[in-house]
């Protein structure tokens, strides 16, 4: 009880952050009123402050209420948080009308045109009120934009659609996790007028120091691959950054060196202690780290785009520089902690994203596994203990981050430990040997000197994680994970690593229970799956594609063009099959004709390779059905041409190009007559349903 107690004293942003994270997702999921909420928050604010001029006597009296008032205060203030982080994009409606379109940030460029991150604003009453981010597509034709431009239009700025199928990448998510929640697209010169600029002298200042990097570069870094990788390891800038060699980072597990991250972090503030230990005595170094390297941390986060990573680690370091500038105690834990609660309290939507995820996961890990696995091997020699040291890290790093990779990849990478071995030290040496070539006024030393070592460093990292993932059994695929067995799988990683580097009859306890907790999810799982019974048509602009599926058996029907599209249907089949948790397929061609499958309830029929169908036709057929099912094999083109036809009265078409994959219970459509107007042959899909 006593050694409770005393973690919880050296660790008070353990029940800050908990109690901080209860309130969010209290908001998210249940989505409580906001009168109650803001009273209740009031109200413990108030008896907070009226505890502060009691006197000792009435506060050891009443400790129990400012401790439940306390906790009100940080569930409550973690729902308004959330509340007001999200109350801009609760309708999800167009904007339409007027709207201020400000750049923020240069994209690279998609094979249809350039794409810019926009702000935003339009005007309500009197004054223009922000309404969030928003993607730019603007065709080639168009004068490229800047970051600050700012643009007014009256184009129509729509919702970002939730269209991705099973198993898919799901960039509606994608885009929110990013502040993102709307997209338009620029055709022409007269969709919009060019205002100006408005950017302030921090972010100008940030942006001319950004452009003199990737100058400085490309300047002295002439091949292109080499050049990307090195704009991409310094500032994050990664549109020149070739997707083979950004995939090739990925599946060899050692993306994290591409993406900045506390790695980044880690390697400046430790060259800027080291060089500053050498010039000051030890007790001035503390203080002049505070006025230097603090705000010069705080500047390289900024200017390498303060994703979730860099601005945990900016702030974990800013506590370690703050903690022993004046207090000389630093907990690791704590500040790991702090550093998540103020991005929450500033972003309640990043605890979803998944750089910070990964980020917390891996020093959180580290910190709590690295000292007693580092301990398990005793290593005499300089040399070998600094790599017994790297796998340690490595390995604790490991230990909780590798459920939220199968979670969010489906996958794991089988030598990460090896690749880690390799590619951390030399990415340290180019990353330090970049800074040196930026900070360097002597174009001889950079040409001669620093230039070689980067390019030579990179070149080999690029062509040994090329070569690492070609080797057998590289990279191993996972089942698709839900978000409570991530949770599971998480206690039980943590329970692995406590009993491994403590064994005792707690934690063996410990571990007994979280294992007979997942054999019981696993298996639950499993019967829940062969209860499911659907069918789902899937979103496809190029062929039609039908899932109907019992348990984990199913069988795909395809229609139109889909043989030209072997290839990418193939990978697209895996990722369904992987998604759904189906184990046997069959797939069965339905060829060109068109077919009408009509349900045994009031739900929808229906419809496919309508193409050649005339509004007269599909109003004959459709005289008891008001609403129509179609995919990718009818054109959406046709769907709209059919809408317009006066003969087609109230019907209403659900097209998947528009509302994203269908779901159906296929009981429905069991034991109902699947007719086939324009070929006399005996349909397979009847006999598949049940019916002749």
């Amino acid at each position: 009880m006593n050694s409770t107690v005393r973690i919880l004293k050296n660790i008070p942003f353990l029940r800050v952050l908990l109690f901080f994270i209860t309130g969010i997702l209290l908001d998210q999921f249940f989505t409580l009123d906001a009168n109650v909420v803001k009273r209740l928050h009031l109200c413990s604010i108030a008896i907070i402050i009226l505890f502060s001029f009691l006197s000792i006597e009435y506060k050891w009296k009443y400790s129990s209420l400012l401790s439940v008032s306390l906790l009100v205060y940080l569930v409550s203030l973690g729902s308004l948080r959330n509340r007001s982080s999200t109350a801009i994009h609760e309708k999800n409606l167009p904007l339409q009308g007027t709207t201020i379109i400000k750049v923020i940030e240069i994209k690279k460029p998609t094979p249809t045109g350039k794409k810019y991150v926009t702000e935003l604003f339009q005007r309500i009453k009197k004054g223009w009120t922000y309404k969030g981010k928003g993607y730019v597509y603007a065709s080639y034709n168009i004068h490229p934009l800047k970051i600050g431009d700012v643009l007014v239009t009256r184009t129509e700025i729509k919702p970002i659609k939730d269209l991705h199928n099973p198993g898919e990448f799901n960039f509606k998510r994608y885009s929110e996790l990013n502040g993102i929640f709307y997209s338009c697209t620029i055709n022409n010169e007269y969709n919009w007028y060019l205002l100006g600029d408005d950017l302030s002298i921090i972010e100008r200042s940030i942006l001319t120091i950004r452009w003199y990097i990737i100058n400085k570069l490309q300047r002295f870094i002439l091949s292109p691959d080499t050049r990307g990788m090195a704009e991409a390891m310094l500032i994050g800038y990664k549109n020149d950054l070739d997707d083979t060699i950004n995939q090739s980072y990925a599946n060899a597990g050692v993306s994290h060196v591409i993406a900045i991250s506390g790695m980044h972090l880690g390697v400046i503030y430790f060259m800027i202690n080291y060089l500053f230990g050498l010039l000051f005595k030890k007790r001035s170094v503390h203080f002049v780290s505070l006025l230097i390297t603090l705000p010069f941390l705080w500047m390289f986060s900024f200017v390498t785009g303060a994703s979730a990573s860099v601005m945990r680690s900016v702030i974990m370091y800013s506590f370690i520089i703050l903690s022993n500038a004046f207090t000389k105690h630093n907990n690791a834990l704590n500040s790991l902690l702090g550093a998540a609660f103020f991005m929450l309290a500033f972003q309640p939507d990043i605890m979803y994203d998944i750089g910070f995820q990964l980020s917390f996961a891996a020093v959180l890990s580290i910190v709590c596994f690295y000292a007693a696995i580092k301990k398990k091997v005793y290593v005499h020699n300089k040399l070998l203990k600094f790599g017994w040291e790297l796998v340690a890290v490595s390995l604790s790093a490991q230990i909780l981050t590798t459920p939220l990779i199968i979670y969010h990849f489906q996958k794991i990478a089988s030598y990460s430990l090896l690749n880690n071995l390799l590619i951390v030290p030399l990415s340290t040496i180019a990353l330090i040997t970049e800074i040196a070539l930026c900070l360097c006024p002597f174009e001889w030393l950079s040409i001669h000197v620093f230039t070689p070592v980067i390019c030579k460093t990179i070149t080999f990292m690029n062509s040994f994680t090329s070569s690492m993932n070609k080797v057998p059994f590289s990279i191993i695929e996972t089942p698709v994970l839900e978000w409570y067995q991530v949770v599971l799988f998480s206690l039980l990683a943590y329970c692995l690593g406590i009993f491994f580097s403590n064994p005792g009859k707690v934690s063996f306890s410990m571990l007994l229970l979280i294992t007979f907790a997942v054999s019981i999810n696993i298996v639950y799982e499993k019967i829940a799956r062969k209860e499911i019974h659907q069918i789902i048509l899937l979103r496809s602009s190029k062929f039609g594609c039908l899932v109907h599926r019992h348990g984990e058996q199913a069988m795909i029907y395809l229609s139109g063009n889909w043989k030209e599209h072997k290839i990418s249907l193939a990978e697209q089949m895996h990722q369904l099959s992987k998604s759904l948790h189906i184990d046997e397929v069959d797939i069965l061609d339905m060829g060109q004709s068109p077919k009408l499958i009509y349900p045994s309830s009031q739900t929808g029929a229906i419809l496919l390779n309508a193409g050649a169908l005339k509004g007269a036709e599909l109003h004959k057929l459709l005289q008891k059905k008001s609403q129509l099912f179609l995919d990718g094999s009818t054109k959406l083109w046709k769907i709209r041409q059919w809408k317009k036809d006066p003969q087609n009265l109230h019907l209403r078409f659900l097209h998947t190009a528009e509302m994203g994959p269908i779901f159906l219970d296929c009981r429905d459509f069991h034991y109902r007559s699947v007719k086939n107007h324009f070929d006399a042959k005996k349909d397979p899909l009847s006999t598949h349903f049940g019916i002749l």
